[in-house]
């Protein structure tokens, strides 16, 4: 039915759909293995404990699947491409396709229904962990904080991992897909990219997060390396124009990853949200309303809520430092002043937020950061106006760096420079 629907598309419409189930099966297999991760305490369980033998079938099964949609897409889709007439083999090419997958992920889900109902080796009741920080965090109390203790204490998050994992992959292929064209893209690019996509994964699965959790300073780097240093990073990888260049267009009138970026981009909603002014308030106005409101306090009991306020506020850090990097080179003739202004007011804000955190005579979350009872001795107040001069003193260098960046700018565009300062033909 599906196929006679779609008709002379059906072979695009597999390819697509093909596109996406390969997303699909990455994701399904990054949280299958963090999740079996946890319910064994030695790899010998896999074989020699009931739990251990099923998820053997199940890793099985998936790879059958994996290799199925591997061959459906290296050889039944372009079977269906080639049998697509009137009164063709079509439909009989795209049924071996779908029915194939169906009876492997059927019988996948089945061994999933066994595992779920099944004990697993490992015990899955908490540790026995009456102190503070485990009460409040979940977790144990961290090693006292060194610089080496930054660099090498790991707490993963299966979404940031993701997500990090995700955007090296697709940004390298796109640079890859364009110089296989013969068509270059800066390596400086890449490298501002594959940077800022590193820091992002330290950030958020290394040491600021893991003491982010119980000193309110090592939150306020935490927070500061996403809001501003990470965007600018991916921001000077330039990804929307590496999409627009390398992605391939539709001729058919429906819309692929292509279409939706540049209507995206285009779009008033995003003109305005990228505006230079709107970007600086939307950060600005974020920052006050996450902090000094129960959000902050929710963010530190919710995962689900403190990983959405990651995504946020990165998000919003990469349209501002877009903004503020990327989009004033379409206003060549825009007066310096105005291209400066939006850094110079974001300088102002974060100078502004570290001196009254710097200046505070209370504690924010204090039911969380006053209650940890950190063996090093950690004074929260203290900490969190150490939080202060992270915000003003990370803010003020990133802001600096930026209306540098923006004079150097200006100073080499012919059109920008007063006529007597031109350079001569």
């Amino acid at each position: 039915m599906v196929a006679s629907r779609v008709g002379s598309g059906l072979a695009d419409v597999a390819q697509r759909f093909s596109r996406i189930a390969v997303w699909a099966f990455v994701i399904a297999t990054v949280a299958g293995v963090a999740n079996a991760w946890v319910r064994f305490s030695t790899p010998l369980d896999l074989f020699v404990h009931p739990y251990g033998q099923l998820l053997m079938i199940k890793v099985v099964l998936t790879v059958a699947l994996g290799l199925a949609g591997w061959v459906h897409r290296t050889m039944t889709i372009p079977a269906i491409r080639a049998q697509a007439r009137p009164g063709g083999g079509a439909g009989r090419a795209f049924w071996r396709l779908a029915g194939v997958e169906v009876l492997i992920m059927g019988a996948v889900i089945g061994v999933a229904v066994a595992l779920g109902s099944s004990a697993p080796p490992q015990p899955q009741e908490p540790p026995v962990d009456a102190s503070p920080v485990y009460l409040l965090t979940g977790y144990p109390q961290p090693p006292a904080p060194t610089a080496w203790a930054y660099l090498t204490q790991l707490r993963p998050d299966p979404m940031t991992a993701l997500v990090t994992v995700a955007a090296l992959v697709v940004y390298l292929s796109w640079v890859w897909r364009l110089r296989s064209r013969g068509q270059a893209w800066p390596a400086a690019r890449v490298v501002s990219w594959v940077a800022g996509v590193v820091l992002f994964a330290w950030a958020t699965n290394g040491g600021p997060a893991v003491y982010g959790s119980v000193l309110f300073s090592s939150h306020m780097a935490h927070h500061m390396l996403l809001v501003v240093v990470v965007p600018m990073l991916l921001a000077l990888g330039a990804p929307v124009a590496l999409a627009v260049r390398a992605l391939p267009g539709r001729t058919d009138g429906s819309r692929g990853p292509r279409e939706w970026i540049a209507a995206l981009k285009s779009s008033h909603s995003m003109l305005f949200l990228a505006h230079p002014a709107v970007a600086t308030v939307n950060v600005a106005a974020s920052l006050v309303v996450f902090y000094f409101s129960p959000l902050f306090r929710l963010a530190q009991d919710s995962r689900t809520v403190h990983v959405l306020c990651i995504m946020y506020f990165t998000a919003a850090g990469y349209l501002l430092a877009r903004a503020l990097l990327v989009a004033h080179r379409r206003r060549g003739q825009a007066p310096l002043v105005r291209r400066l202004a939006p850094a110079i007011a974001a300088m102002s804000f974060y100078a502004v937020l570290g001196m009254v955190l710097v200046s505070s005579t209370s504690l924010l979350a204090a039911d969380h950061f006053g209650r940890l009872g950190l063996s090093w001795g950690v004074d929260a107040l203290a900490d969190q106006r150490t939080g202060g001069l992270v915000v003003w003193g990370i803010g003020q260098v990133a802001m600096v760096s930026v209306a540098v960046a923006l004079i150097i700018s200006w100073t080499r565009t012919p059109a920008a420079r007063p006529s007597h300062v031109r350079a001569r033909p």
